[in-house]
């Protein structure tokens, strides 16, 4: 939660780019940018968002994301972790991502 300008509490949108890369680099091992630039970073979050955002049902597990994305799985993984994080995705018990409600 942020306060928004009349000092009152909101949370995070998901179209807050700099809030997610910010959840991914300081809450995963290693961060993105070890393997892409800012440019690249933001990139990846808004075509994998927009995969879930077109797909509703989608269901991705982090090896299935990086096919269908071009990317190793590591990084898949941790751009699914990031928006997890950001409250846009859900993993559930079998390792899969989904698009949380509301989200």
């Amino acid at each position: 939660m942020v306060a928004a300008g009349d000092g009152s509490p909101r949370r995070r949108s998901i179209n807050d780019v700099n809030f997610i890369r910010g959840k991914i680099m300081t809450t995963v091992e290693a961060p993105i940018a070890e393997h892409h630039h800012d440019e690249g970073i933001t990139s990846l979050l808004h075509r994998s968002r927009s995969e879930f955002l077109e797909m509703p049902g989608l269901r991705l597990t982090p090896a299935q994301a990086a096919r269908l994305w071009g990317m190793e799985r590591q990084t898949s993984e941790r751009i699914l972790d990031g928006l997890a994080l950001a409250g846009f995705l859900l993993k559930n018990r079998e390792g899969a991502y989904l698009r949380a409600s509301g989200a």
